[in-house]
């Protein structure tokens, strides 16, 4: 198969089609496993208060972030790292505002998930609120 993955996240790639054909070259590449791997979903449930998340180190190579439980409005430190996305689901019962340190950010109104950005100055929402 043109994709093989093996139990120690060694994923190699083949060209598809004849390879005496392609020009293209084989590529392997290592996927962290385990408790390392945290490119998924981070989520936090503020129990009931409104104190900052900051993100930790691995929290901020995930993809989605999911909140619940907030007892006033809320924020979201995130890296600040240009290009940075983020997939937001609020369920935290009140407006949740994803920004850099010492940044204003963008609040992302609770039931609602976004897709955030950071734009080289701050966070900033690139879809609606669906």
């Amino acid at each position: 198969p043109p994709l093989q993955v093996f139990e120690n996240g060694t994923v190699y790639v083949e060209p598809i089609g004849d390879p005496a054909e392609s020009t293209l070259q084989s590529v392997e590449m290592t996927i962290p496993t385990g408790n390392s791997n945290k490119f998924g979903v981070a989520s936090h449930n503020y129990g009931g208060a409104a104190a900052d998340w900051v993100l930790t180190s691995n929290e901020g190579k995930c993809t989605m972030l999911k909140v619940a439980n907030a007892g006033g409005a809320a924020n979201i430190i995130a890296p600040d790292r240009v290009g940075k996305l983020f997939v937001v689901n609020n369920l935290s019962g009140q407006t949740v505002t994803v920004k850099k340190a010492g940044g204003t950010g963008v609040a992302i109104t609770n039931g609602k998930t976004a897709i955030v950005m950071h734009n080289g100055t701050d966070y900033i929402k690139i879809t609606e609120e669906v």
